[in-house]
């Protein structure tokens, strides 16, 4: 369910700025042929997954010669939440009294204990893991902390002529959650390790994400931690040593 169509893989996928119109005539086509019978509809099944793990599900595409990877990701992450934006808009002219939304994975973060760096730690692990797009599903906006942490990195999307007035237009009727687990995080000593048997659920441990590229590609993006312990029982996850953005 994160698959783009191969030929247009083979067009650049998300990284191509046209990738915005292709997704939103594809919604087109399914509301003039299933409008008439389906009034609830989901745009993109959990989006924060291809943007912060698109290299463990095998979503992620970068171009030839990319030299900062976290600027190409986010680009493409900002294509998809325009698409987004214009097609939930789009449902709502062409099938008055459908309801609409996203379906993020959700994983509410917790911090280990009440040191003011394990809550910031918890604080900067939530916005890029969950509020970014919840953010911008609700209030069309990019969340404050997240765009500081892109500002930081030299990797603000390049904004196309409309993209802020889509991205305000699009209002979602309903959010659809998928949560399967809750984490809680501690700030980081910079002592992590990774694990090679972690999956879009849990904790890989990195060390250092905030300066070390290629683990923000290869995890929840960069504010993550080590996996201690798994219940699955409870589907609870707990992990400690979490990098602190400032």
């Amino acid at each position: 369910h994160f698959d783009m169509p191969a030929a247009l893989d083979e067009r650049g996928s998300w990284g191509n700025p046209e990738s915005v119109d292709w997704f939103v005539n594809f919604a087109k086509v399914m509301y003039e042929n299933y409008g008439d019978r389906v009034k609830y509809w989901l745009t993109i099944n959990e989006q924060n997954m291809l943007t912060l793990v698109g290299p463990v599900i095998g979503t992620l595409h970068l171009p030839e010669g990319c030299t900062n990877e976290i600027k190409e990701i986010y680009q493409q992450n900002h294509h998809m939440l325009v698409a987004q934006a214009k097609a939930m808009a789009l449902c709502h002219e062409m099938i008055p009294g459908a309801k609409i939304g996203p379906a993020p994975n959700i994983s509410l973060v917790y911090p280990a204990s009440c040191k003011p760096e394990d809550v910031l730690a918890a604080q900067n692990y939530n916005a890029i893991r969950n509020w970014l797009y919840l953010d911008m599903a609700v209030y069309g906006v990019y969340n404050n902390l997240v765009w500081a942490y892109l500002e930081e990195h030299d990797a603000c999307p390049t904004f196309a002529p409309g993209d802020a007035e889509a991205l305000k237009n699009g209002h979602p009727d309903f959010i659809g959650f998928n949560y399967y687990n809750t984490a809680t995080c501690e700030a980081s000593d910079g002592t992590e390790t990774m694990d090679p048997g972690a999956d879009q659920q849990t904790a890989r441990g990195e060390a250092d994400s905030i300066v070390d590229l290629k683990i923000l590609i290869y995890q929840l993006l960069n504010l993550d931690g080590k996996l201690i312990q798994w219940d699955s029982g409870q589907q609870s996850v707990k992990c400690t040593h979490v990098i602190v953005c400032q």
